[in-house]
This record gives structure tokens, C-alpha cells and sequence, in this order.
């Protein structure tokens, strides 16, 4: 087993594929994904099977519920940067990591879902070939729970959650803050000598 760091405590634990040499794999195209960041791109050949492995760190925002769509973007990307006419995602496992193994002709592959600090990080991996299985991957350290949603969106959450109440209290805020404009407005001819 081989470990490499990822940062903020996280590594990611990886079998080498037997009977292959290393290279060193295009790392994926990341347009579009500001302040994405690619924390390691490994590949092995042997001879029916081209292995590809990706780990990227995605933007600091995370809200509950983000992981279905972080995964099947990565699958997007896959299946686009690998070329493949369709690629079948399968179950997601529940997390931290998140793991959710995938399928297309002559592939399989692998993604996990963990945090560094705050920071979502995806690994992906992809095996090309007649003779492909996953590697055997795993998170391991970084955070074992998903971080916490910003106080502003738990906030958000809230209003939702309770819409009268929260039509009440803008209401309320409204009428307050419309007193105190008229109170403090200028009034022509006062003052005047």
C-alpha cells in the first residue's frame, strides 16, 4: 500500500497495480472550476490495462446535500477526458469519504468524496482495458465529518424552514425601519425664522 498527502491531514491510500510500469498521466482539464487545484495525478500501464489516478481540492464551500453533484461532475469529467461513449455511475456510499464505484465499456473506476480542513477533495480513479479492476483506495485522516454550512447559509436554512415566521419578522424590520425614516426625514419650514 502507498500513501500520498493530501494536505490539512488527509492522505490517500492506494494499491499499485501489479505487473505495470509508472507514467505520468495528462492531469484532467479543470475549466470552469475556479479555485480547484490538482493535488496529485499518478498512472500505471501494464498490458491490458491503462490505470489513471486524479486528486483534486475543490472550493471551500460545502453544503449538506453537495456530494451527489460533486460526484456526478466528476463522472462528467471522466467520461469526457477519458473519451468514453457513456459512463454508468453506480450507488453513493454514505460518508465521509463518500465512495461511488462507476462503469463504462472496457472501464471501471472509482470516486471518493473527503475533506481536507474545510476543503472537499475528490480522487478519482479509472482503469482502461480488457483486464481493469478499481484500485483499492481509501481517505484516510482529514475531517470525519462534512464541515459545517456558513453561518449565513444556515441562516438561509432557518428563513426557509419557518416561512411565516420569517415573512412576520421582514415584515416587522420593514415597518421599524420605515418609523425611523420618516422620524429622522427633514420637514420643510420647521426651523425657519
Amino acid at each position: 500500500m502507498s500513501r500520498a498527502p493530501l494536505g490539512a491531514g488527509l492522505e490517500l491510500d492506494f494499491e499499485r497495480p501489479a505487473a505495470s510500469a509508472p507514467h505520468e498521466p495528462e492531469p484532467p482539464e479543470l475549466r470552469g472550476l475556479v479555485g480547484a487545484d490538482v493535488l496529485l495525478s499518478r498512472g500505471w500501464r501494464g498490458q491490458d490495462a491503462d490505470h489513471r489516478l486524479h486528486c483534486v481540492a475543490l472550493p471551500s464551500l460545502w453544503l449538506p446535500g453537495l456530494e451527489r453533484p460533486i460526484l456526478d461532475a466528476a463522472s462528467a469529467l471522466a467520461r469526457r477526458e477519458l473519451a468514453l461513449p457513456r459512463l454508468e455511475p453506480g450507488p453513493i456510499a454514505e460518508g465521509p469519504p463518500f465512495r461511488q464505484p462507476w462503469r463504462g465499456p472496457d472501464a471501471v473506476g472509482l470516486h471518493l468524496l473527503g475533506f481536507a480542513g474545510d476543503r472537499p477533495v475528490i480522487c478519482s480513479h479509472a482503469c482502461l482495458g480488457s483486464s481493469c479492476a478499481p484500485l483499492d483506495l481509501a481517505l484516510v485522516g482529514g475531517a470525519s465529518t462534512a464541515p459545517q454550512s456558513p453561518a449565513w447559509v444556515r441562516a438561509l436554512e432557518g428563513a426557509a424552514a419557518a416561512p411565516r415566521t420569517t415573512a412576520l419578522g421582514a415584515a416587522a424590520l420593514f415597518v421599524a425601519v420605515s418609523a425611523v425614516i420618516l422620524l429622522r426625514r427633514p420637514r420643510p419650514g420647521r426651523g425657519a425664522l
